[in-house]
C-alpha cells in the first residue's frame, strides 16, 4: 500500500533496539503529527549520515509538535550494541523482516546514485560528510 498525500498512517508494529517486544505504532503516533523516514541499514555510511542530520535537526521537528522516527533494517539488538540507549533523540524503528517495507512499498534505491535522486553533488558532499563524521 503507497500512502499518498493526506491519508492516514495505518496502525502498525515495529521492534526497538532499547524495549522489549513488539511495539504498536499508536504508543508512537498518539495522534500527533508524526514525520517516519525509512532508511536501509544503521551499517550503512549514507544512513548514518541521515541519522546525525536528523539528530542535528531533531528540535526543528519536535519545536513544531511533530513526532520523529527512524525505521531501519538492521536487527534490534546490534542495533543497540552500535548505538546505545540515548544515542538518538527520535524513535529507532527496527524492521529486520522488511514487514513494513513491504507494506509500504518502500523500494530500495537502483543505485547509490538512485539514494541521492540523482544528484551526483548530494552524493558527493553526503560522502564528504561521512568522512569529516568519522564514518
Amino acid at each position: 500500500m503507497k500512502l499518498e498525500t493526506g491519508m492516514k498512517m495505518p496502525s502498525f508494529t515495529y521492534l526497538s533496539p532499547y524495549r522489549e517486544g513488539e511495539i504498536m505504532s499508536e504508543e508512537l503516533l498518539a495522534g500527533k503529527p508524526f514525520f517516519i523516514v525509512f532508511l536501509r541499514y544503521y551499517g550503512c555510511t549514507m544512513c548514518r549520515v541521515d541519522m546525525h542530520s536528523f539528530t542535528k535537526r531533531y528540535t526543528d521537528f519536535a519545536g513544531r509538535g511533530i513526532g520523529l522516527g527512524v525505521v531501519l533494517q538492521s536487527d534490534p539488538v546490534l542495533l543497540k550494541e552500535e548505538a546505545p540507549e540515548g544515542t538518538f533523540p527520535f524513535e529507532v524503528m527496527c524492521d529486520p523482516d522488511m514487514k513494513l517495507y513491504e507494506r509500504f512499498d518502500i523500494a530500495p534505491a537502483k543505485s547509490k546514485l538512485g539514494m541521492v535522486g540523482g544528484n551526483i553533488g548530494g552524493l558527493l558532499k553526503k560522502r564528504k560528510e561521512a568522512k569529516a563524521l568519522g564514518f
